[in-house]
């Protein structure tokens, strides 16, 4: 999976805050484009930009996109899970104001059908009550791995946006 790149281990590790550790996230990522090292990335997907700022350029310079994306029910237990691995992850700060993970966690839905169509392989997870993997792509096809939880899962909303 390459080098990792994290804005919260960054923005913890050199005391940036959190547009600091996303300038350099952002040129981490480029410099690794440009030098081809793989490389993966942890975001929110709460940027609509990027799309453009990162996948595009990297399916152009020959990289495969890869994504792992896992999602709960609510902001509320996403709010809840950042607070409870603040405790237990001490070197990960996930300490989010509500407010803004709020937003996060709905524009990422909505980012999530623009960079889809782009990825190579993605494999969509459902943690609201356990990692359930609910479906994931096999050369561009959807491959239904839990048919029972998608009706119910949130990940249908995503399945739904995508299959438009």
């Amino acid at each position: 999976m390459g080098e990792r790149i994290s804005a919260d281990e960054i923005r913890k590790k050199q005391g940036l805050c959190d547009f600091g550790a996303a300038r350099v996230v952002d040129l981490r990522a480029k410099q690794c484009i440009k030098d081809d090292i793989s490389f993966n990335q942890e975001t929110t997907l709460a940027a609509v930009t990027f799309l453009d700022a990162f996948v595009l350029p990297a399916i152009e310079s020959g990289y495969q996109v890869y994504m792992y994306y896992t999602i709960v029910a609510t902001p509320k237990l996403a709010h809840k899970r950042a607070e409870e691995g603040k405790n237990i992850r001490k070197d990960r700060d996930h300490s989010v104001d509500f407010d803004v993970l709020k937003k996060r966690f709905f524009l990422s839905q909505k980012v999530f059908p623009r960079i889809f169509p782009y990825c190579s392989y993605v494999e969509v997870f459902d943690n609201t009550n356990d990692m359930d993997l609910i479906w994931r792509t096999d050369n561009g096809e959807l491959v239904f791995l839990n048919e029972e939880l998608i009706k119910t899962s949130i990940t249908k909303y995503l399945f739904d946006s995508i299959s438009k």
